[in-house]
């Protein structure tokens, strides 16, 4: 994979058929396993060749949700909890943060076991946005999913730009059929041709 992603560098890719193994693209960007061909860099650093503690640290720069039922969450915390992973509590407070962003406040105190899996993408994404990384991996869509459609998603993804993290999109459907939201983000920060990828 010959990709150099930087900080406020936004990157779109169409993963053509096969296309089964999605977590496998995620699992090679985020330095879990080796691409078959080519190099991968991130955020300016080259994976090939970094230690585990090197690896370890740029991961934690990153911010992915993988594309799994747990969506990353441990199942028996409370979604408090599962957020309080990536930082400290909200100034405002945990109520009053839930709120800005239309979270129900029952879903900060309950077992995320008890949410559906839109439920836990959505909880997992406010976690990955709270922690501020440098570069973000989207592979799902929570915000297309039923139970999760009155959330400020808006207001998250402000939150997440804020800081012009690197960001790299990753789909099977042409940019045609992706969810609004990623069409008009994407459509103001670049384009896709032909479906070769083009920096954004």
């Amino acid at each position: 994979m010959d990709l150099t992603l930087w900080p406020g560098d936004m990157v779109g890719l169409q993963v053509l058929p096969p296309a089964d193994d999605l977590a496998g693209w995620v699992r090679t960007l985020v330095g879990l396993q080796a691409p078959a061909a080519g190099r991968l860099a991130l955020l300016g650093r080259p994976l090939a060749g970094l230690g585990e503690r090197d690896l370890r640290g740029l991961r934690q720069r990153l911010g992915y949700v993988p594309a799994v039922d747990g969506a990353g969450l441990l199942p028996a915390w409370s979604g408090q909890d599962n957020l309080a992973l990536s930082g400290p509590a909200p100034a405002a407070g945990w109520a009053a943060e839930a709120q800005r962003l239309g979270f129900p406040l029952h879903w900060l105190a309950e077992p995320v076991a008890l949410r559906s899996r839109a439920q836990r993408h959505a909880l997992a994404w406010w976690r990955v946005v709270r922690a501020r990384p440098q570069c973000l991996v989207l592979s799902v869509w929570p915000w297309c999913l039923p139970g999760v459609e009155d959330l400020r998603w808006d207001v998250l993804w402000a939150d997440a730009w804020a800081t012009r993290p690197g960001v790299l999109v990753l789909c099977t459907d042409p940019p045609e059929g992706w969810p609004a939201p990623l069409r008009a983000l994407l459509t103001r920060s670049g384009r896709f041709n032909r479906g070769q990828v083009e920096w954004m």
